[in-house]
């Protein structure tokens, strides 16, 4: 059982599905950063996670879910583009929050575990995706509600934060890995 190896893993892992690198290119969008390699990571890093997730399947019956959920929304993006994906976006979005959430609690009880110092920035990042995620739905709700250049500037503000947000929760999961015993 490597732990120090499992949360580096976990934090790139994290970069891969909470960062989207997109390119557009002869209107098509290219993600250099898919959500199925970092749910891939996630998974691999469980099986080095040992008593850990010990009785907790779903840590990596969720990843390899969620890898397989991203990669048919991408395979049906590419060959059906007129498929309306929105209801299925929204609803591996909401199953990948719910993970996170759960995943950086296992992380925290690691941290704890392992008497890790900034278990309490661990504790406040779940709580920061969860809200984050509640502000994008909130706004893709509220969206025809909403005048476009007010929208667009809530949408920037709420995406530079989920990308600080993911940023940190790398920087705090490689320096935990690296500050643990």
């Amino acid at each position: 059982m490597n732990i120090k190896t499992a949360i580096r893993l976990i934090a790139v892992g994290f970069i891969f599905t909470l960062v989207n690198v997109n390119v557009t290119i002869d209107a098509s969008q290219i993600n250099f950063t898919p959500d199925f390699i970092g749910w891939i990571l996630i998974c691999y890093a469980c099986t080095k996670l040992g008593d850990y997730i010990k009785g907790k399947a779903y840590f990596m019956i969720g990843a390899i879910l969620l890898a397989i959920i991203d990669i048919a929304i991408l395979v049906v993006g590419i060959f059906f583009p007129k498929f309306d994906l929105t209801w299925y976006t929204s609803g591996a979005s909401l199953l990948s929050v719910i993970y996170i959430f759960l995943m950086l609690g296992l992380l925290e009880k690691i941290g704890k575990d392992k008497e890790y110092s900034d278990t309490a920035s661990i504790r406040i990042l779940k709580y920061v995706y969860l809200t984050v995620f509640c502000i994008f739905q909130a706004l893709a709700f509220a969206s025809d509600l909403i005048p476009i250049e007010i929208l667009k500037v809530l949408i920037s503000i709420s995406g530079g934060a989920a990308l600080i947000t993911a940023l940190i929760t790398a920087y705090v999961l490689v320096k935990m890995s690296l500050l643990i015993d």
